[in-house]
């Protein structure tokens, strides 16, 4: 599942990416509706995680980027979720802070005010696990370990003025193997996860 879910977001990301070169190469010179270049974006999101390995979780996520080129920005984003882990004992949650490439698409066939792009993130994913008392684990175990992560998403922007827009993203994420050790989930844990949600975006 990791790999097919790795190509498919990888595909979106580079298309989206060779359909902004195409745009700005063949009609450099007309205006965008909703220009962003040298323009900050705040953007908050609410929605769902889907894990493999603990409960669907709700899922909340702020991000800050800037325009660079009329499709390409950058920025930095965190996001948050927490669930029933793998024993039903546990509580696990998930915190992950990226770095991103944000490849946008301001220029296409449909309304002028969709903006469609693709994000690569690459950054950490911490995840702590809290475990309740039982019969085998009087006093509860807890563990926790912060990783290398990436992100491959891909949404859209939806203006309501030059100011507002709603956003809608899919995206998963990965990491290399976790130390949860003495939680069930072990010394070689791997959390993978999808995320879709669905915001609003401040542009100044």
């Amino acid at each position: 599942m990791k790999r097919t879910a790795m190509i498919t977001m990888l595909s979106l990301f580079l298309g989206a990416s060779a359909y902004a070169e195409t745009i700005v190469t063949t009609d450099s010179g007309s205006s965008v509706a909703y220009d962003r270049v040298g323009r900050v974006d705040w953007g908050i999101l609410g929605g769902g995680a889907f894990n493999d390995t603990i409960d669907e979780a709700g899922y909340v996520q702020t991000s800050v980027s800037y325009g660079v080129t009329p499709w390409i920005a950058i920025g930095v984003e965190g996001g948050w979720q927490q669930a029933d882990g793998a024993a039903s004992h546990e509580e696990t949650g998930i915190v992950q802070v990226m770095g991103d490439i944000i490849v946008r698409v301001p220029e296409h066939p449909f309304h002028e005010a969709l903006v469609p792009y693709g994000v690569l993130g690459l950054g950490v994913i911490g995840v702590y696990t809290e475990a309740e008392p039982t019969a085998t684990t009087q006093n509860g175990d807890d563990a926790d370990d912060t990783v290398f992560g990436w992100k491959l998403g891909a949404g859209f922007d939806w203006f309501l003025n030059q100011n507002w827009a709603i956003n809608f993203e899919v995206a998963y994420f990965d990491s290399s193997e976790l130390d949860l050790a003495p939680t069930s989930m072990g010394n070689n844990a791997e959390i993978d996860f999808w995320t879709v949600g669905g915001g609003l975006k401040w542009v100044w």
